[in-house]
Parts: structure tokens; C-alpha cells; sequence
């Protein structure tokens, strides 16, 4: 299953972990596929001692490689329904999708969207413990992390055209020209008037 996620994992070679449990834990990096007799991940990455600022310095001697953001990768409990709602809301196909792995739920699953121009993307992961954060924040809730914004050429047509596609249109709206809205698994995202080309 693709990703991109980077989780520690208790009890493998690494440095040690800082949440009071006193294991030690190593970064699994989800890129590649997994392997589906016995759904482990594909390989162990141990970031702090390859890359420690201390072994090469802040900046020094260095040449920034070329770096661009891609997209985000959102976590639900029903991925490939959620990359069919980006699909209808965006436009945008489906360019990869997996799952479910042996022994999930149905409901596991992976898939990525892709923009038309090949510019960006959007993943979606299956998350076993995802909760939909709280909009507004309340301390004590999940919270959001980031959230999309979109562009739209009419702020009140974009809003009845994600209505239509299963969105919601959030309670609490903090600016009068941008529409916050909750995706199926409570995303939340603005659309915003763009007048870009």
C-alpha cells in the first residue's frame, strides 16, 4: 500500500523515544508497497543518526536540492469513498488506488488523485484511530493539522457544488468571503473566491 507517512515504531533499533515510555523506536517510512502475506512495512529509515544537524551543519557547505511539495495526505476510516468524493468535488482522477490488505477491514485502502496539469496531488490513507478534528478547535478535541484551500470562480456556486458532492457546510464561518466546509470524514477546507487563470 503507498504512502508517505513516517510513524515511530516501539521497541525497534533507534534513539530513544521522548513520550516517557522508554523504548527505544526507529522511523518506518510507508513508500512502496506492502507486503500483503504479512502486511509489514517495506523498510526502516533511522533519520537521527544519518541525518543529524550536528554531522552536517545548518547550511554550511551546502546546496539546497531541488525540493517541491507535492501534496497532502489526508487520513479516514474510508479512504477510497473519501478520494471518490475529491474526485467528483475536483474533477480530478484517481490515479492509483489499493486495498483492502488481508485481514483489515473492507474499508482499508489507499488512493491518490492527481490534477489534471500533474502538479499536485492528494493521497488518502486508511487510519484505523482517525477522528475528525474540531471546527473551531476546542481545547481537549482533535485538532485540524492543515486544511485544503480551494479556489473557485463563484464562492456561492462553489459551495452548492460541494454540497451536492457530499460536503457540509461547517457552523462557525470566520470570514465573509471564504466558505469553510467539512468533507465526508470531516475534513475541513475553505473555498475562496480566485480569480487566477
Amino acid at each position: 500500500m503507498q504512502s508517505r507517512l513516517c510513524l515511530p515504531v516501539a521497541g525497534a533499533p533507534g534513539r530513544k523515544n521522548d513520550g516517557g515510555i522508554g523504548k527505544e523506536y526507529s522511523t518506518v517510512h510507508r513508500r512502496g508497497h506492502y507486503d500483503r502475506s504479512n502486511g509489514s512495512m517495506p523498510r526502516v529509515v533511522h533519520h537521527a543518526d544519518n541525518y543529524s544537524s550536528e554531522r552536517f551543519g545548518h547550511n554550511r557547505d551546502m546546496e539546497r536540492p531541488v525540493m517541491r511539495v507535492s501534496g497532502p495526505t489526508l487520513d479516514a476510516t474510508d479512504p477510497i469513498a473519501l478520494a471518490e468524493f475529491y474526485k467528483r468535488l475536483l474533477g480530478w482522477p484517481i490515479v492509483r488506488s489499493e486495498g483492502p490488505r488481508s485481514g483489515n477491514p473492507p474499508t482499508d485502502g489507499w488512493a491518490m488523485l492527481r490534477a489534471p496539469a500533474g502538479d499536485l496531488k492528494i493521497e488518502v490513507q486508511w487510519e484505523p484511530h482517525y477522528r475528525p478534528p474540531m471546527w473551531p478547535s476546542v481545547e481537549g478535541e482533535q485538532l485540524m493539522m492543515e486544511h485544503l484551500d480551494i479556489g473557485v470562480d463563484d464562492l456561492d456556486g462553489g459551495v452548492r457544488w460541494a454540497l451536492a458532492q457530499g460536503a457540509r457546510l461547517a457552523e462557525h464561518q470566520p470570514h465573509s468571503d471564504v466558505r469553510v466546509m467539512l468533507d465526508p470524514e470531516g475534513h475541513p477546507f475553505c473555498l475562496f473566491p480566485d480569480d487566477t487563470p
